[in-house]
């Protein structure tokens, strides 16, 4: 059984190092989407634009309105990776949860004995509030 916990602990470790390299990728996804889309919107015909463009007007409050009108925050947009770093994410929580329990059965107390129990378990916690964060806030 120790065997077990601690080859969970492994995989969840693993799993873990993947899911953080896709959510860099997603991030870079995004980055690179954002730019695309900000140098095709410049060459779109608009040619040169004085200087006072961007100054805070009515058309500004008009075009804020009609971005949020049209959907999600280019931030807040899927890749091709965000799907599968958020299940990697889910999957590493679960690997390292299992662990966490065998080895509170092991021992027959909770994960205070010693740094690597407590390491275990404060790792394990921090996917776990990731995880809330991913699936969002409460709505009211």
């Amino acid at each position: 059984m120790e065997s077990i916990a601690q080859l969970l602990f492994t995989i969840g470790t693993v799993i873990l190092a993947v899911a953080f390299a896709a959510h860099i990728g997603h991030a870079v996804l995004l980055a690179n989407g954002r730019r695309a889309s900000a140098a095709i919107s410049s060459l779109a015909g608009r040619g040169p634009q004085p200087a006072w463009v961007g100054v805070a007007s009515g058309s500004f409050v008009q075009a804020r309105a009609a971005a949020a009108a049209s959907g999600p925050p280019s931030f807040a947009a899927g890749s091709a990776l965000s799907g599968a770093a958020y299940a990697l994410a889910a999957l590493a929580f679960t690997s390292m949860a299992g662990s966490l329990l065998l080895r509170a059965i092991i021992v027959g107390r909770g994960p205070w004995g010693n740094m690597f129990e407590f390491t275990v378990a404060f790792a394990t916690s921090i996917i776990g509030g990731y995880g809330s964060n991913i699936i969002g806030p409460a709505s009211d």
